[in-house]
């Protein structure tokens, strides 16, 4: 038996667990070849990078190995700034924009104040922009134990006005 594959909010020292219902020798290795060890024993600790990281542990009795004796922790590091918008969003007044392209359908996503937008709970939510505007957006992993939040300023770019003056009729004789 060993850890619940889990999602942390970010790099950080994590203890794996392992339990055997005979005492024997456990080895952990950080690759499915079993060629990269990482460490012996029941608990050992692990600092997993931004992603999704595997880690395997197997009884070091290789008398009666199958594949009873080999169990896998699954461990992903949600990378909020990558799932997060940007905090200077600047549109067009009027301007329909998806503003969130990095957004994961993993994790959720509450937008507030919710007018103008086309789905206050979508990860990449549009909005047709009519004035400036700051938005709070609270992400929140699947388990519900790691948020993060974030303002978005929306800063409406100001319209050009052109003017080439009065039209101009040359003659000439």
């Amino acid at each position: 038996l060993t850890s619940n594959d889990t999602m942390i909010c970010e790099p950080a020292e994590l203890t794996l667990t392992a339990i055997t219902n005979i005492p024997t020798t456990l080895e952990w290795f950080a690759d499915a070849a079993m060629t990269m060890p990482i460490g012996m024993g029941e608990n050992i600790q692990v600092v997993p990078e931004e992603g999704v990281n595997l880690y395997y542990v197997k009884t070091g009795d290789e008398r009666c190995i199958d594949q009873n004796d080999v169990d896998t922790v699954k461990v992903e590091v949600v990378d909020f700034p990558m799932v997060a918008p940007d905090t200077l969003i600047e549109p067009c007044k009027g301007e329909a924009l998806g503003w969130n392209p990095r957004g994961d359908d993993r994790v959720s996503y509450e937008w507030t104040p919710a007018e103008g937008l086309s789905d206050s709970n979508s990860p990449n939510p549009f909005i047709t922009a009519q004035m400036n505007q700051v938005y709070m957006v609270k992400i929140t992993s699947p388990d519900g134990m790691c948020f993060t939040t974030r303002e978005v300023e929306v800063r409406l770019i100001a319209p050009i006005n052109i003017d080439a003056g009065m039209d101009t009729i040359l003659c000439t004789t």
